[in-house]
């Protein structure tokens, strides 16, 4: 399994292609049409740090985002973010509110320096905020990519983390949490090959679907570079082996659908084992017992028993 710094790296590297990343957004939010192009698309600082000040109270708030890109939509440009996430985070739409704020406060703080600088401001108004009636913030939409084997059981909204009382919870406001599970892809319709590809076999992998895998990419070789992200989003050590010490070609779906089907009958011969000693357990066995009728060491019915208290 890949450290979780080079695992942001590899998610990283694949989303920063505005050909992935277009096609991203497209599908997602678009059905697919081509609305963003790559060829529009400008990579944006990732920093999203600021300064918050209140008469007595300040505070540095360091926030580094995964992916920011602007880009034209109609007639102005939109910031887009993408935020990659391979576990279940329960604070997330406020994490996504937050980076949000952030890039609206950049944005806001340079107008108001410009305005300043060259005189732009005509009344007290316009002073007061350091904008002048027309001016616009561009719109910022981030996209929480989630690669998890479990479907998201967590918010999807900032309403989603409020305590409920009953007819009040209207009177707060709510701020929408954008999110894409791998495991719901087939929903979208990705039109770049590549993005298409590892979402397809990374919800195959993560669904242990491999007959379906088997029959669509027997005998076709996956490229190294996807075939790196495929394994750092399903946590297959099996297919990142297979790439060792290569530097060019692809990798034989064939050898590596083999090793993920062996694996998955070890998982299940595992959790059969397991089910069994924890049966054991409760109809009041002692651990030399089990072991001697389990065949497993006594060291690891000793970690069950702690495990299941």
């Amino acid at each position: 399994m890949k450290g979780k710094k080079e695992q942001d790296t590899v998610l990283k590297s694949f989303w920063q292609d505005n050909r992935h990343f277009a096609d991203l957004f497209n599908a997602v939010f678009f059905h697919g049409r081509n609305v963003l192009r790559p060829d529009a698309l400008e990579e944006m600082d990732t920093d999203a740090s600021a300064m918050l000040e209140m008469k007595d109270y300040s505070r540095t708030l360091v926030r580094i985002r995964d992916v920011v890109k602007k880009g034209m939509c109609g007639v102005c440009f939109m910031i887009f973010g993408i935020e990659d996430q391979m576990k279940v985070h329960y604070a997330m739409p406020l994490r996504v509110l937050i980076y949000d704020a952030l890039s609206y406060l950049k944005e806001y703080e340079k107008l108001v320096r410009e305005n300043r600088s060259e005189r732009r401001l005509s009344d007290s108004g316009e002073y007061l905020s350091g904008l002048q009636r027309t001016d616009r913030l561009h719109p910022v939409v981030t996209l929480v990519v989630y690669y998890g084997e479990e479907p998201w059981d967590g918010p999807l909204s900032l309403q989603d983390m409020l305590w409920r009382t009953d007819g009040m919870e209207k009177l707060a406001g709510d701020y929408k949490m954008n999110l894409l599970q791998v495991l719901d892809t087939d929903r979208y319709d990705f039109q770049n090959k590549d993005v298409a590809t590892v979402f397809e076999i990374s919800r195959h992998i993560l669904k242990k679907e491999y007959r379906e895998l088997e029959e669509k990419y027997k005998g076709q070789e996956i490229p190294l570079n996807l075939g790196r992200v495929i394994g750092t989003i399903t946590g297959s050590k099996e297919i990142l082996q297979l790439m060792e010490g290569k530097q060019k070609g692809g990798i034989d779906m064939c050898s590596a659908l083999e090793e993920l089907k062996q694996q998955g009958i070890e998982e299940g011969i595992k959790k059969g084992i397991r089910s069994v000693v924890e049966n054991m357990l409760r109809r009041g066995l002692e651990d030399r017992e089990i072991a001697e009728l389990s065949g497993i060491p006594r060291t690891e019915v000793e970690a069950i028993r702690q495990s299941i208290g």
